[in-house]
């Protein structure tokens, strides 16, 4: 029989499990899979480079709703190299990865290498993408000013530099984010809710959350938002309803926002394409979402267009209006947005062809709806 006393050497044992398994609890955070990881894609190397640290604290705030998670933020500002950093519960700001200046961050080279190192350094069940910045839609060489004088460089999201900043088309976008699949895609920016975007982006997303028209500087309420992007199943309905009840209390210019089921698009499609063999009446003019100080050239609202296109034809109507409201399944709008009455928003935009703006002329006929649709 041993000498060894029985409770000194429970009392030993016990000890070394209670290390080990504080041990195994500091190291299991990072070793577990997230539920979802976030990557915010921020341009900010712009005249809206203020605004970026505002947005970035409000993300800080909300760090506790991002629950078993990972939220990172890709950010080009005017002060500092690209960087990816991380916001958690525990530690409001790790970078992660920095980047050298050779590669524009409006490059969708850039945009894939971001995309893939938040696949590899924050494994995750499922991901989430927003993008921050200026934007102009689908448009590839729109002419005009942007707000505060300043010119509007070709293509159509981002603006890295101020005298002649550098965009990303929507269609090498796409083209950078092909083979991923998100919950969701949230533009935080201007005019990215139309069908054309919307269309190109299809496979890569079951919902899109943007504005058609114009959106204020102060973009979205992360510290509101950042638990809907986290709930198990992502609640875009609840994120964008928070972000237009900011706006018509607090800012005078109203907002537009919708959210987009891209598993109607295809049957939006056919339909369309079916209407566009009629034309609407003579007399007929378009809801504009550019302000003509904005652009020449714009966005209308598509329902609009084509419920005119089909005022003729009751049944093609009704299906078409069906087909709508399947893709654009929620849309709010304050009765003004930047001075334009807001009376015919339905929450989704698109281009009208005309003589003085032909296909080539902006580049619309490289787009997947223009192909699919307009030119069959």
């Amino acid at each position: 029989m041993s000498n060894i006393p029985i409770r000194p050497l429970l009392t030993i044992l016990t000890l070394s499990l209670l290390v080990s398994l504080t041990s195994c609890d500091d190291k299991s955070p990072q070793a577990e899979t997230a539920n979802r990881a976030v990557l915010v894609y921020m341009l900010a190397n712009n005249n809206l480079s203020d605004y970026a640290g505002s947005d970035i604290a409000e993300m800080k705030r909300a760090a506790a709703d991002i629950g078993n998670g990972r939220l990172l933020v890709y950010i080009q500002s005017k002060t500092e190299a690209p960087r990816l950093f991380e916001i958690s519960p525990s530690n409001p700001e790790l970078t992660l990865k920095t980047y050298d200046t050779t590669v524009s961050s409006a490059d969708p080279r850039r945009l894939r290498e971001v995309v893939d190192d938040v696949k590899s350094i924050a494994e995750a069940d499922s991901y989430g993408i927003i993008f921050w910045s200026h934007a102009t839609g689908w448009q590839n060489e729109p002419s005009g000013t942007l707000g505060y004088g300043s010119p509007i460089a070709p293509l159509s999201f981002g603006a890295d530099g101020n005298s002649q900043p550098l965009k990303m088309k929507i269609t090498s976008m796409a083209t950078a984010l092909e083979g991923n699949r998100f919950d969701f895609i949230y533009f935080d920016c201007c005019h990215m809710a139309t069908v054309e975007v919307a269309y190109e982006l299809r496979h890569l997303t079951p919902f899109i959350a943007a504005s058609p028209t114009e959106l204020g500087v102060d973009g979205m309420p992360y510290d509101l938002n950042i638990g809907c992007f986290f709930a198990p199943k992502a609640n875009l309905s609840q994120a964008i309803r928070n972000t237009f009840s900011t706006y018509p209390l607090t800012y005078t210019y109203g907002c537009s926002i919708s959210l987009i089921s891209t598993e109607g698009l295809e049957r939006l499609a056919t339909v369309s394409r079916m209407a566009m063999k009629h034309a609407p009446p003579q007399s007929y003019t378009p809801v504009r979402y550019f302000r003509n100080g904005v652009l020449d050239t714009g966005i209308f609202d598509m329902a609009h267009y084509f419920r005119a296109m089909t005022e003729d034809d009751p049944p093609l109507a009704r299906e078409w209006e069906a087909a709508f409201r399947n893709t654009v399944t929620e849309s709010h709008s304050t009765s003004s947005v930047f001075m334009l009455p807001a009376d015919n928003f339905n929450g989704l935009g698109c281009h009208i062809l005309s003589d003085s703006y032909p296909s080539s002329a902006l580049g619309y006929d490289e787009l997947a709806w223009y192909r699919d649709v307009v030119a069959r």
